[in-house]
């Protein structure tokens, strides 16, 4: 059961409005322009993966939480894409939508994408990331008294992602896996 639904971010609807009131020939045109279709494109990959859940038979029940935020004394927060919750188990979902090549460097705590025209990107590592929320939630859980053991998977939601050096750590798989 879909516990907490996705929405539109607050930062897309503030891109969105950025986007629509900056003229192309300034220069943050391009900044505002790029901020946006990245986190457009986000939003659309978490929602190709919310369709896969409908499809999802599980025999006992459970909770889904789409786009949980906490924010921790320490002033940090943590955005979960997806957080399935079970009698047996937290899954603590990590979804990105990014076309091209994908390697992941553990050593480095990396992600790079190489795209068809050779260029290559560096991007923030997700194993470090859905590991992080992991540890938060394991910190809420003891301070809860609730031993439930928190798993991690990272899911790509976009067909043309070609994963490649996949992490011996965490799941990494398409949305259809």
């Amino acid at each position: 059961m879909i516990v907490l639904k996705r929405k539109k971010p607050e930062k897309l609807i503030w891109l969105e409005v950025a986007h629509r009131r900056v003229f192309t020939d300034t220069p943050d045109y391009l900044r505002f322009d790029e901020q946006y279709r990245r986190t457009a494109a986000g939003l659309a990959g978490e929602k190709r993966v919310d369709r896969e859940w409908d499809e999802i038979i599980y025999e006992n029940n459970f909770h889904i939480l789409h786009d949980i935020c906490f924010q921790c004394s320490e002033e940090h927060t943590y955005q979960i894409d997806t957080l399935f919750i079970c009698s047996h188990f937290l899954l603590v979902i990590e979804i990105k939508n990014i076309v091209g090549r994908i390697d992941c460097d553990e050593r480095t705590h990396q992600f790079t994408r190489t795209k068809v025209d050779g260029t290559i990107e560096g991007f923030p590592s997700a194993i470090d990331q859905v590991h992080r929320h992991a540890r938060f939630l394991n910190t809420i859980l003891k301070n809860l008294n609730l031993p439930l053991p928190i798993e991690c998977a990272i899911v790509f939601a976009n067909s043309n992602s070609i994963l490649n050096n996949k992490p011996a750590t965490t799941p990494m798989f398409h949305v259809t896996g």
